[in-house]
């Protein structure tokens, strides 16, 4: 990765395996760089120490598709039922509100 990278090492890593994928993929971040964690098919969760990350300022998020496609489904049920009943669309109250 660093040949490939002039030494650098990459801006953004894409996780989609399990293991000892935290220290082998952080190895290969640049500084300021970001690894997407949105999968972990070995079962095996990994560990992360922060003082790690904080190193090279680097930053790890959690990305999981099935809640976002739930999201999004349920905002189109809603958007459609709007539709049906007023012939526009009307946004979503917010959740505070709707309680």
């Amino acid at each position: 990765m660093r040949e490939a990278t002039d030494g650098n090492g990459a801006d953004v890593i894409l996780k989609m395996v399990g293991g000892d994928f935290p220290q082998k993929s952080l190895r290969c971040l640049n500084t300021l760089g970001c690894m997407v964690i949105f999968g972990g098919t070995s079962g095996d969760r990994g560990s992360l120490v922060p003082a790690e990350l904080m190193k090279k300022n680097h930053s790890v998020v959690g990305f999981y598709l099935p809640n976002t496609m739930h999201r999004t489904i349920q905002s189109q049920r809603s958007a459609s039922a709007s539709r049906e009943t007023t012939g526009k669309v009307v946004p979503n109250p917010p959740k505070e509100a709707a309680g």
